[in-house]
Formats: structure tokens, C-alpha cells, sequence
């Protein structure tokens, strides 16, 4: 039994749920396990550990946190981040995916565990331009093409619809916009 019926795909969206579509189409398309681009608070954990050292190099530990311990972007806040239960939140820095220590700072220890608490999203007033016109476009994009169609016929006149947008469902100039905040690693 399908869980949607005809009915739900019948009728146009609003501009409501063309609105939600595009935010949620950015948020995925800036960060795979984002679910929106509201705040939220993320927590990670990780075990520092002396991978790929040679034998007879020192262990060392590790200045930078990235995307592929973090799993969510782009970081907008640090709330805490200890180390076998140390506070060291003042001594750390953050950018838009990794949380690292202050140049003066000492690495992280090897074999510790760093515990990381941190927050990704905005708030409506603080959502950044480009942002914002990327959820635009990418709304505008959506409600002007109905899904699934190519082209219609009117009469004489035939309206083939070129769809400018990517595997992610997103306008190319969306993406464009929304490059400073998309980490290519992932």
C-alpha cells in the first residue's frame, strides 16, 4: 500500500509548501545530514587516535575537527569543547566546518577523547543573503516548472520547459550562492 495517494500529487503546490521544499532541497544540498537550516545543537565525540604515523614518528595529537568527524555544517556556534572532561572552550576557534585550537593552544592530546558541542543553523534574522536567495531561486524554480512536465501544448503554441537545475534539484545559480557553506569533501 503506497503511503501517498493520487490527491497529493494532483494539485500545485502553494507557495507555502514551494517555500518548505526549497529550504529543505538547500539544507541537503549545503550539508547530506542537515535537516533543515534552523539552529540546532550537535554534540560529537572522538577519540584521538595516532593513525597513519610511521613507526618511530612521536605521537602528536590533532589541532582540527572537520566535516568528517562533525557530520553536520555549517558550524554557527561553539558551545563546549573538552577533553577528558577539561574544559577547553576559550582556547579553541571555530570556522564554517571545522572547530580547531588557537594558534597558541597546544594540540590535542593523543589517545584522549575531545567531546565537541556546537550549533549549525539560523535564525530568520540572521539567515545570510545568499542563503536567502538561494531558498528564492530555488522556490521560484520549483513553482514555475510543474514536476514531471517537459512541455505543454496550447493550441498552436508549444512550451518546452528547460529545467536549469542539478541531481540535487537545485538551480545551478543557487549552488552557485550557496558555495562558500557546501563542503566538497563530503
Amino acid at each position: 500500500m503506497p503511503l501517498l495517494s493520487t490527491t497529493d500529487l494532483a494539485a500545485p503546490l502553494t507557495p507555502d509548501q514551494a517555500l518548505a521544499r526549497a529550504e529543505t532541497l538547500v539544507a541537503s544540498a549545503i550539508c547530506p545530514a542537515l535537516p533543515d537550516l534552523g539552529v540546532r545543537q550537535w554534540a560529537a565525540d572522538y577519540r584521538i587516535r595516532n593513525d597513519d604515523r610511521a613507526l618511530g614518528i612521536p605521537l602528536y595529537g590533532r589541532r582540527r575537527l572537520g566535516p568528517m568527524i562533525l557530520r553536520y555544517w555549517p558550524i554557527t556556534g561553539l558551545t563546549l569543547v573538552s577533553q577528558d572532561g577539561t574544559d577547553l572552550t576559550s582556547q579553541c576557534a571555530f570556522d564554517t566546518f571545522t572547530v580547531r585550537r588557537d594558534a597558541l593552544a597546544p594540540e590535542f592530546q593523543p589517545l584522549s577523547t575531545v567531546h565537541v558541542e556546537f550549533q549549525t543553523g539560523w535564525t530568520a534574522e540572521n539567515l545570510p543573503h545568499a542563503v536567502r536567495e538561494a531558498i528564492l531561486l530555488t522556490a521560484r524554480e520549483i513553482q514555475a516548472v510543474p514536476e514531471g512536465v517537459s512541455s505543454k501544448r496550447i493550441g498552436d503554441v508549444q512550451v518546452t520547459f528547460e529545467r536549469s537545475v542539478s541531481a540535487s534539484g537545485i538551480p545551478a545559480a543557487a549552488q552557485t550562492l550557496i558555495a562558500p557553506w557546501r563542503f566538497l569533501g563530503a
